[in-house]
């Protein structure tokens, strides 16, 4: 009986091995193929993600860009602005500044207008008087202001108790 049993499970044992052949190594197969499918989607994904993400920050440094370009067009007067208006604005600005902080506007000169293609230079000349620290005062307040300025020339003369302070100022006006 012994023989017998060993045969009987050497038949089950061999019936278990064709089932495994032909059963589950054709599913292992399958799997490994899917895993493989699976990793090149999980690939394309990735690179697709990366694009999309490349595509986006192109698109944020385009509108940094435009934003830029905006901030500069609201800092420079347009065209339709006479240059006789831009350089009564900024005598008023500077007028104003100066009488705020105790400084006597002496006089002020309206030179020639420097016109370009791209961009116009309309400079103001204006002439001070008072003491140092509101002349101080007034440059730390005219760095706020929402136009862009050139300071071309920046003369301060001691005389007696005050000081004497020339100086001449560009504002721009874009030509396009």
């Amino acid at each position: 009986m012994n023989k017998e049993r060993i045969r009987i499970l050497s038949v089950y044992i061999l019936i278990m091995l064709i089932i495994i052949r032909f059963v589950v190594v054709p599913l292992n197969n399958s799997v490994k193929e899917k895993k493989n499918i699976l990793s090149d989607y999980a690939e394309a994904y990735r690179a697709k993600a990366l694009i999309l993400k490349k595509q986006r920050h192109g698109q944020q440094e385009k509108e940094g860009i435009v934003d830029a370009e905006k901030k500069l067009l609201d800092s420079v007067y347009q065209k339709d602005s006479p240059y006789a208006s831009i350089q009564s604005e900024v005598i008023q600005e500077i007028t104003g500044i100066a009488e705020k902080y105790g400084l006597v506007v002496i006089n002020f000169e309206l030179p020639e207008v420097t016109v370009t293609k791209d961009i116009s230079e309309v400079p103001v000349l204006i002439r001070l008087k008072g003491g140092l620290k509101p002349v101080i005062d007034m440059l730390k307040d005219m760095e706020k202001w929402k136009k862009t300025c050139s300071f071309k020339n920046f003369e301060l003369v001691k005389s007696e108790q005050e000081f004497a302070l020339t100086m001449a100022v560009s504002a721009f006006r874009i030509e396009r």
